[in-house]
């Protein structure tokens, strides 16, 4: 069978085939799929299965196409469909579209399954396997969507442990997916590092109950949810509210690790002292993490909260038991405003 070549043909035609996958369900797999959906009673291993199954014995690529493309619509991280749908296909369509991406002999099809596994919000690495498919593809075209995938990976946090709880409470789970459902929220790591950049506690309690790990699975401190709620919900929220103390609270307690550091050797805890208030330092402390330490510049929490002038979190850290040695009592030598300096001297005591 001849290869179909974007190009072989002029940059006007290959807009307009971009689009060329059915947009109205013809194929019964798909209608069964959106119906479903539609009447609230989908049941994925009973109305998606079919759908991975006629794609996995489709001999056309028209038909290929529609497949792939109710794939994406459905399976979008971002779109309508019911997160017990969007989970299905992350778990079982990533095979059958690297599949597609490897054999599928045609470029518009081939594009069509890139695009469908970065929509998905599959894990870094399938994205990894897409993406060295497509860029060994001999069609231009498809080594291009390679390419932009490949882009796109390189912008993605690195993972460096699980995305997923080992255990949760099934009924806390069923009640988490159904919030998140109501809310149009997907059940992921990137929605949980916008939950709590948002302070959105309601929203980061359902996504922790549905079993996303509170660390998200990313290896640096900065794109951690506890960092986005530390680092940037703080400082956006202009002031310590009862949801951002509950943000940080429930992510803390959900095993967040509060050791975690960037490549500075910051914690969140330095974090917190730049930025937050006596509440959120006091939800960290309870939650483990440490008062004393010290990032690559030789900064403390304690420090870096009395030279920004932040003596709420500095009074705090001293209550909880943060101490100004030699080193740091020079580092905070500026310090000119009243309070702060009686701070210092009460943390200058041994």
């Amino acid at each position: 069978m001849r290869r179909t070549s974007v190009s072989a043909v002029g940059f006007g035609l290959v807009l307009a085939l971009l689009g060329a996958a059915p947009g109205v369900a013809k194929h019964p797999a798909v209608a069964r799929a959106q119906s479903a959906i539609a009447a609230g009673t989908v049941d994925p291993a009973r109305d998606i299965a079919p759908l991975l199954e006629a794609l996995r014995r489709a001999t056309t690529v028209d038909e290929k196409r529609e497949l792939v493309a109710a794939i994406d619509r459905l399976g979008e991280a971002d779109g309508a469909s019911p997160n017990a749908v969007k989970q299905y296909l992350i778990a079982n369509a990533p095979p059958l579209l690297l599949e597609v991406i490897r054999s599928g002999n045609n470029a518009f099809l081939q594009g069509d399954a890139v695009h469908a596994l970065r929509a998905m919000g599959v894990p870094r690495a399938v994205l990894e396997q897409a993406a060295a498919l497509a860029e060994a593809d001999p069609d231009s075209y498809v080594q291009s969507r390679g390419e932009i995938l490949r882009n796109y990976i390189q912008g993605l946090p690195v993972e460096s442990g699980p995305t997923t709880r080992a255990e949760v409470d099934p009924e806390r789970t069923r009640a988490g997916i159904a919030y998140l459902d109501k809310r149009g929220l997907s059940v992921s790591t990137d929605a949980l590092r916008d939950a709590a950049r948002r302070a959105d506690a309601d929203a980061v309690r359902a996504l922790l109950d549905a079993g996303v790990a509170p660390d998200a699975g990313v290896a640096d401190l900065n794109e951690t949810p506890i960092y986005q709620a530390v680092g940037v919900g703080c400082h956006t929220q202009g002031a310590e509210t009862d949801w951002l103390v509950d943000t940080v609270r429930l992510l803390a307690t959900a095993g967040a690790d509060l050791a975690r550091t960037d490549g500075n050797r910051n914690t969140v805890m330095i974090s917190a002292a730049q930025y937050c208030g006596p509440r959120v330092i006091g939800a960290l402390v309870d939650a483990g993490a440490k008062v004393e330490v010290r990032n690559g510049t030789g900064i403390t929490p304690l420090a870096l909260a009395l030279i920004v002038g932040n003596f709420d979190a500095a009074e705090a850290l001293v209550e909880k038991g943060a101490r100004l040695g030699k080193e740091d009592q020079t580092m905070v030598s500026g310090v000119t405003d009243p309070r702060g300096k009686k701070l210092i001297q009460r943390a200058s005591r041994r």
